[in-house]
């Protein structure tokens, strides 16, 4: 007997037992068969998103998540009719909260100090084209979820999240996390401590100066770290300020520790890390590792003295990374 799959993002797929697909062989683009299987193996609610894009597809769900659905025809004529359409989950109505952890806007440090007090479950995880991660938890209760944990984590519950196979706007893909595929683990209850979680206790506030994190030792040893803006924070030369766009009056490129543009964040946790921000156009997907690799190598030993659990943090992402990037 043939046994239904969902599509890894390769388009491999997973077996998952006692799943007839007779019904299912239908000519459906990967992203078309995704969306079927989201809905025969796991009951979540489906719906198509632009090609390459996190928005709703306006033409075929005009509503957004609340056109969400479980039925099988209605999902074969949108993907039929959008092959490349990424697919969308309706968080509530699958039962599910997901949290997203953008590394982007300071998500590895918050998520840090939030395990540091309790550690999150195993549970299914997504990994995201902007060096991020979706996790799975299931909830089915009818209150709303706070919206956030503090910087660079939202919690999606009355809402949508985007799912595996589809293309994230930078040309990447979100894939399942090794072992963590909805066929070959489990998915766990959302933390009791998650539920309800009062603002006070959000892991929001920065500690300490910009310049005295990890990657604010790392970038004044590389003589790269310029005039702090307040706030802990600190305008930096970007390292990849050569791709800038020049001023048209000074001729300089933007970015370039003069100017705000380019900036260094205070840490939220207390590994020290800090956060990158570039506002530059070229910049657009850069992660904080995208950051470590390009500094100097005598910059980032200085960095590891003054901060040991910051940079066995950066090792174990950079690791993780390269085991994402295995084909």
């Amino acid at each position: 007997m043939n046994k239904s799959r969902i599509p890894h993002a390769d388009g491999s797929g997973k077996r998952a037992r006692g799943q007839n697909d007779s019904n299912i062989r239908i000519q459906l683009s990967l992203l078309g068969r995704a969306a079927l299987a989201y809905v025969t193996l796991l009951g979540f609610f489906v719906f198509p998103l632009l090609r390459g894009r996190k928005e709703p597809d306006g033409r075929l769900a005009r509503r957004g998540y609340l056109d969400a659905t479980q039925d099988r025809n209605c999902i074969i004529r949108w993907w039929q009719c959008a092959p490349e359409a990424n697919v969308g989950i309706a968080c509530a109505a699958s039962g599910l909260c997901v949290l997203d952890i953008d590394p982007r806007n300071g998500g590895d440090e918050t998520l840090i100090r939030l395990e540091s007090r309790r550690p999150l479950p195993t549970t299914w995880r997504v990994l995201t084209p902007s060096g991020g991660w979706h996790f799975y938890f299931r909830y089915l209760g009818n209150d709303n979820v706070v919206g956030t944990l503090g910087e660079g984590i939202d919690v999606k519950h009355r809402g949508y999240v985007v799912a595996p196979p589809s293309i994230h706007p930078n040309g990447g893909q979100y894939r399942w996390d090794s072992g963590t595929h909805p066929v070959e683990s489990h998915i766990a209850p959302l933390p009791s401590n998650l539920q309800r979680i009062s603002p006070s206790k959000r892991i929001t506030q920065p500690i300490g100066s910009a310049a005295e994190s990890f990657l604010g030792i790392a970038f004044a040893k590389a003589s790269w770290l310029g005039r702090p803006l307040g706030g802990g924070k600190y305008a930096v030369r970007c390292p990849w300020v050569h791709e800038h766009s020049r001023d048209d009056h000074s001729g300089k490129a933007r970015g370039g520790g003069d100017d705000s543009s380019a900036a260094l964040l205070p840490p939220t946790g207390e590994v020290r890390l800090g956060a990158f921000r570039c506002q530059h156009a070229h910049c657009v997907g850069r992660t904080i590792l995208d950051v470590i690799r390009a500094l100097p190598y005598e910059a980032i030993e200085r960095a590891a003295r003054a901060h040991p659990a910051a940079y066995q943090r950066a090792v174990y992402r950079l690791a993780l990374n390269a085991k994402r990037d295995k084909p």
